[in-house]
């Protein structure tokens, strides 16, 4: 790294007691992470209800990490909008939720199930509606990976991946042969 490289700047929202950063998803260079929770259990965690107005100006974050935040959520709309906004054009959203296979998906503080196609309204043409109005504000990211984890993953992963990839295994052999996706990790940039 060079020493006039400029820092990226990278905010984890609903960190819990547990904050990551940036190179848990193999992200790499000078990069400073703001952690915040809606009740932080620490000092280095900031306070941040993420189902509020964010008080960030626009374009401000090189990367936002969501990592098992948007399943508990009334609203992820609102807040998948927010991170938008304050994202810099070209920065990376990175969420990461339980799969709707998984045992974890079934707690009882989460609101809703994710699959692969969970961000297609975003990055598709942005046409759904809920009464008339665009649930994504006409805001689109481009969807530059997809990542999960399946209990026995060293095994089954690579398999499936050379194979048939994940999105066909999800629409037509999930229920046939459930292997039991634990998590989707999804990263999208900001357009």
């Amino acid at each position: 790294m060079e020493d006039n490289e400029k820092a990226k700047l990278a905010l984890e929202i609903g960190c819990g007691a547990r904050p990551t950063t940036p190179d848990w998803y193999g992200i790499k260079g000078n990069i400073s992470t703001i952690h915040t929770d809606k009740n932080p259990q620490t000092k280095e965690i900031k306070q941040l209800d993420i189902e509020k107005v964010f008080p960030y100006k626009d374009n401000t974050f090189d990367y936002i990490i969501a990592r098992h935040v948007i399943e508990h959520l009334d609203d992820p709309h609102y807040t998948i909008n927010e991170c938008h906004r304050i994202l810099k054009k070209g920065g990376t959203l990175i969420v990461e939720v339980p799969h709707y296979s998984s045992v974890m998906a079934y707690s009882l503080d989460h609101k809703r199930f994710f699959s692969t196609e969970a961000f297609n309204d975003y990055t598709e043409n942005n046409t759904t509606t809920i009464s008339g109005k665009s649930k994504t504000q006409g805001r689109a990211f481009r969807l530059e990976k997809i990542d999960y984890t399946i209990t026995f993953g060293t095994i089954l992963k690579p398999i499936i991946n050379r194979t048939i990839g994940i999105n066909t295994y999800e629409r037509w052999l999930v229920k046939i042969l459930p292997l039991i996706v634990d998590v989707v990790i999804f990263h999208l940039k900001k357009e």
